[in-house]
């Protein structure tokens, strides 16, 4: 069994840790609380029950939400977001998944979705989904009441991330992970480990006096494995989810989805002028999207477009929202190693990625080809730093640029690549002609395509190497 380290995270630690270093007492506080690591026993054990559940929404169609329902009368009381965390009794826990029934729960973290929420707000194709629609209170941290069965989900399905916020990053181990990650740790009949950790002389230190308990302190914690990027798995860590509020730092994803995410998150964050941060996440949970993320605050009402990822420009959002920017996890994931990639290349005039349409149902109108969010349109480079669209007949249209960006798109493994220029089909046999796609050029990244995978997880080959 590899290394298990073990966290104690309780109300009387933090309490401890909140106390002043004031020696005058005669009392070393520093010292003490080594002391009362190093009497700490441990009993390695294990359980039937999850540690939790994961919250999801049933028959509501895009709503990042679903009703929680009154204890007393099953009317709606509040609103919860999809992917929060809950607590279900276990006489209660054989009822999740099943057809037509309402399992009880208690909500011990609620997803942070709020950025994703006001985005929705605004007048456009995903409106309805928002929950600043519905006339329900948030809900709780501690609330119970009753979900519909099949909004309830198994821990089984889902990696979770640690947020920014977590007291969970005080392990070293996760300080030094760009995107850290927990999951629980099964025993090999399926069974939860878990550990039961007590204090035989646990010192409680104040302004007045020194006290030591009669009874040994004791908790209870569930064993949580290290989850890195490429999926892969380390250390163990023991967490009492009953200090801290610590279920709440916690963000579920889709084990399916996760290696993409995880990487989404990583090569979003390294973009400095983004700013980004787990609950800047816009995930649209009913269709399997993700939004590529944008910087709304520089978004230009005349011209309809805002900043992207390294240094690339979104335009004509189909509007304030974004509702196009979406894609699939790994081909959004990809798409931003490009972006990466590009401003790592390509320096000086001209280079910058203007892209398009991403996700675009049939039912949207236009670029119907979108429905499957795997496709993107951007347009063709140019000598200069202008944003107005244009055709490769335009004289600022700069074909060589052109030309090696979209080698940049075939190296991350793109397919279906169309553009008109006969004189860079003529230099890229690879590259298709359609109707219409005179001043931008059409590609998609297929998730199911091992070049786009490989590219997700550790990044676009170089010239030398491809």
């Amino acid at each position: 069994m590899k290394t298990l380290i073990l966290l104690f995270i309780s109300l009387q630690l933090i309490a401890q840790d909140s106390v002043s270093n004031d020696t005058s007492q005669g009392y070393d506080l520093d010292e003490g609380r080594i002391q009362a690591r190093q009497q700490r026993i441990c009993t390695v054990s294990e359980s039937d029950e999850p540690p939790f559940f994961v919250s999801s929404a049933y028959k509501q169609g895009d709503k990042t939400y679903e009703n929680l329902r009154s204890l007393r009368d099953r009317t709606r009381q509040s609103f919860i977001p999809r992917r929060s965390i809950v607590k279900v009794p276990k006489e209660s826990q054989h009822l999740v998944g099943t057809p037509s029934s309402y399992v009880k729960v208690e909500v011990l973290g609620i997803n942070d979705d709020e950025f994703h929420n006001e985005n929705l707000n605004e007048r456009g194709k995903l409106r309805r989904a928002t929950n600043k629609l519905t006339s329900l209170p948030k809900v709780e941290l501690g609330e119970k009441g009753y979900l519909h069965s099949k909004s309830v989900e198994k821990v089984d399905e889902f990696t979770f991330v640690v947020t920014e916020d977590s007291p969970l990053l005080h392990f070293p181990q996760l300080q030094a992970m760009d995107v850290a990650a927990i999951t629980p740790r099964r025993t090999g009949d399926g069974k939860f480990l878990t550990n039961r950790c007590c204090y035989s002389s646990f010192i409680f230190h104040t302004s007045v006096q020194v006290e030591y308990p009669d009874e040994p302190i004791c908790t209870d914690e569930y064993v949580f494995q290290i989850v890195y990027a490429d999926g892969s798995k380390g250390d163990s860590i023991g967490v009492d989810l009953n200090a801290c509020h610590v279920a709440n730092n916690l963000m579920p994803l889709k084990d399916q989805d996760f290696l993409a995410m995880a990487n989404f998150i990583k090569v979003a964050k390294g973009d400095s002028a983004l700013n980004f941060s787990t609950n800047k996440l816009e995930l649209l949970d009913s269709r399997g999207i993700v939004k590529v993320p944008l910087d709304y605050e520089n978004y230009d009402a005349d011209t309809r477009s805002a900043p992207g990822p390294y240094g690339s420009l979104h335009y004509n959002l189909d509007d304030k929202g974004s509702a196009d920017a979406y894609a699939k996890p790994m081909t959004a994931c990809t798409f931003m190693e490009i972006l990466k990639t590009q401003q790592e290349e390509c320096s000086g005039y001209g280079c910058q990625i203007q892209f398009g349409n991403m996700y675009h149902p049939k039912n949207w109108g236009p670029h119907e080809t979108h429905y499957t969010g795997k496709c993107i349109d951007i347009r063709p480079l140019r000598i200069d730093n202008t944003t107005y669209a244009m055709t490769y007949h335009n004289p600022v249209y700069d074909l060589d640029k052109t030309i090696e960006l979209i080698k940049l798109l075939r190296r991350a493994g793109a397919t279906n690549i169309y553009f008109n220029d006969w004189n860079v089909r003529k230099e890229l046999p690879y590259v298709g002609r359609v109707t219409g796609h005179d001043n931008h050029i059409h590609f998609c990244l297929d998730p199911e395509n091992e070049d786009v995978q490989k590219a997700c997880r550790d990044g676009i080959p170089s010239i030398e190497q491809n």
